[in-house]
């Protein structure tokens, strides 16, 4: 197993038997000076390596996961959209992602703008054979104030199976 958080502050070690840690970041391309924080200090400015799905897989040689869970606060959307295009999703057996959604923090029209990208990944997710089998908020989230006066949760956890690796799978609505 691989995993990656820069914004941690740990150096590359083995973590456990199998279990290999990297102080590298995941990113929709690769960059030797990503900026990002440092872990729980938002004021703590760093630089990071990051690379794409597809750049990790290669570099590694791998050619299949069983898993791909991903929590880069915010970074997401435009690394899983690189990976669906790029067609390096398909690789995977199932995907967990959290989603990070604070829009006290943007205006009215961003919000709308966030909304139109995630329904683009949403549908290009299952163009591509994956399904949501299990959503939940994450219960550290804490609620934030919507543009229009309601209150949301900032963050939720969503599981997903690629189904194109199930051959006995009945995709829902066919």
């Amino acid at each position: 197993m691989l995993a990656f958080d820069p914004s941690m502050g740990q150096q590359t070690h083995e973590r456990s038997k199998g279990v290999m840690f990297y102080n590298e970041g995941l990113s929709y391309e690769k960059n030797d000076k990503y900026r990002g924080n440092h872990y729980g200090r938002p004021d703590i400015l760093q630089y990071w390596n990051v690379d794409s799905i597809a750049g990790y897989m290669s570099r590694f040689n791998h050619t299949h996961g069983a898993l791909l869970k991903v929590d880069i606060e915010g970074n997401e959307w435009d690394s899983l959209l690189k990976a669906i295009r790029d067609r390096s999703m398909l690789n995977f057996d199932q995907l967990l992602f959290e989603i990070h959604f604070y829009p006290n923090s943007i205006t009215h029209q961003q919000v709308n703008g966030l909304i139109d990208k995630w329904y683009s990944l949403f549908q290009e997710l299952e163009i591509q054979g994956w399904e949501v089998f299990y959503s939940h908020t994450n219960p550290q989230s804490s609620l934030t104030r919507f543009p229009s006066s309601f209150y949301v949760p900032c963050c939720y956890e969503l599981s997903l199976i690629n189904t194109n690796n199930l051959p006995n799978y009945r995709r829902r609505g066919k």
